[in-house]
This record gives structure tokens, C-alpha cells and sequence, in this order.
């Protein structure tokens, strides 16, 4: 049922090292990422990664961290908790859209 759901994302990664202007976590392209990604339908309050996760997305890839971000039709969603696993399970959290306006 979760491989009928996968389908491939953009996948960027936040830099490690200072721009121009200092700023480190410039975003980068980072290739694809399959995935199935759901709602996240549990408010666990007892754990702030749980709460702040809009949604969750199920991989097989396991060299995801939290320095990557997931573009989604909803704009860029930053990965704040990866929970291995037989699939790894990457908990998601808004970033914004992602665009220049």
C-alpha cells in the first residue's frame, strides 16, 4: 500500500558552510527523493517534533537527515525528525514556499 503512494520529490539539503554574507543554510538541490507522504493526522503534544509535523513521509532511503528539506505542492517542507525503521519514517515541518517573489 505505501509503495502504491511513493512518488518522487525534490530533494535539497541545507549547506554547512557561510555564504557570502555568513548565513549558513543556504539551500541546495539535493536530487529526488521517493517517498509517500500522508498527513500527519497524530498530535503527540508529549514530544515539540511530533507537534510541530504537518506531515510525515515514509522512504526506503536511510541517508536522510535534518539538514534536508522536501518539496511538496505545498512548498518546501524541512525534515525535523528521521525515525528508522524497516521504511524510514521522516516527520516534516513547514518552510515555506520555497519561491522568490
Amino acid at each position: 500500500m505505501i509503495e502504491s503512494d511513493m512518488r518522487d520529490y525534490p530533494l535539497y539539503s541545507l549547506s554547512e558552510d557561510a555564504d557570502e554574507y555568513g548565513q549558513r543554510g543556504t539551500v541546495q538541490p539535493s536530487g529526488t527523493i521517493r517517498a509517500a507522504v500522508y498527513v500527519n493526522d497524530r498530535r503527540l503534544t508529549d514530544n515539540a517534533y511530533y507537534s510541530e509535523a504537518t506531515l510525515v513521509a515514509m522512504t526506503w532511503r536511510r541517508d536522510i537527515t535534518d539538514r534536508h528539506l522536501i518539496r511538496t505542492g505545498e512548498g518546501l517542507k524541512k525534515v525535523t525528525m528521521v525515525l528508522p525503521g524497516r521504511m524510514t519514517r521522516l516527520l516534516l515541518t513547514d518552510w515555506g514556499t520555497g519561491r522568490e517573489d
